[in-house]
């Protein structure tokens, strides 16, 4: 009792487990929705009875409850069919069990290790603990792995989109220069600096705008593809997720014209008579 609250684990109907739940009254459960769906789909489960087929004479269990779905060993995992019983009840149901209890704390977590450990001896100084530990540090190793990854794909990117600015501004630079001629003959014709510099920005945009589209076409077709491979280190978001294709696609742009802005500002800078004077 007490469990669920703890972890602010949702009751989706029925009730949670009581302290009046005990070893001498009739067994119940409540269990999460993986497994409401996996055994009774599109039932309704409340005072559903279950028993095991691998043990003779096995006493049934009546579904009083059902709670949301959890995740035990990552966050990448399905979740996987659960059910909870008290410690008074669940003897009579398996033998031997493994049990967890969870503590919440005002303060750190770890000061309290030893004061919990205690509070089991105080009431079986038979039991033996084997880990106490803070839930973030067991979310924290869990990811661990996949943080890695996660950082080595950031490095990655950051590398792509250094070299995507570097190209765009040399490109940029080289046309800026194969042009000097027009841009000065354009200036001394009266172009004023501010349309010489949308011109150049305008031209290295649209050329961005095709890349862009061209690689988020191509980008979509290869997640779909290896959308098996991606998944083990997605959580809560799709290998062709809409608004991660449009923030990557607004990033590159904002980051095209970011670079086309040097060598265009550059470019008003040109003297008339200089640039009329080049071969």
């Amino acid at each position: 009792p007490g469990y669920f609250e703890t972890l602010d684990i949702e009751l989706r109907k029925g009730r949670l487990l009581a302290a009046g739940d005990t070893r001498d009254r009739a067994l119940v459960a409540v269990i999460d929705q993986a497994m409401a769906d996996a055994y009774w789909p599109g039932e309704e489960v409340l005072g559903k009875r279950f028993t095991r087929q691998d043990v003779r004479d096995s006493p049934l269990v009546t579904v009083v409850g059902v709670v949301e779905n959890m995740r035990h060993s990552d966050l990448y995992s399905e979740p996987r069919p659960t059910l909870f019983m008290t410690p008074d009840q669940v003897t009579r149901f398996f033998m031997p069990y493994q049990a967890w209890a969870a503590v919440r704390t005002q303060g750190d977590p770890e000061s309290l290790a030893s004061a919990v450990r205690q509070a089991v001896y105080a009431v079986d100084s038979n039991q033996p603990v084997s880990q106490v530990r803070p839930l973030e540090e067991v979310v924290q190793q869990s990811i661990t792995k996949s943080r890695l990854g996660l950082l080595l794909l950031g490095i990655l990117a950051l590398l792509a989109l250094t070299l995507a600015v570097v190209g765009i501004y040399g490109i940029t630079a080289y046309s800026v220069a194969q042009r000097t001629r027009e841009i000065g003959l354009r200036m001394a014709l009266g172009a004023q600096r501010t349309e010489v510099l949308r011109m150049v920005v305008r031209e290295t945009g649209l050329l961005a705008v095709l890349g862009i589209a061209l690689g988020v076409a191509l980008a979509f077709a290869l997640t779909r593809v290896a959308a098996t491979h991606l998944s083990a280190l997605l959580y809560e978001v799709t290998s062709t997720d809409p608004m991660t294709f449009a923030g990557v696609a607004v990033v590159l742009a904002l980051v095209a014209l970011a670079a086309a802005w040097l060598p265009g500002r550059r470019a008003t800078r040109v003297s008339p008579m200089m640039a009329l004077r080049v071969d």
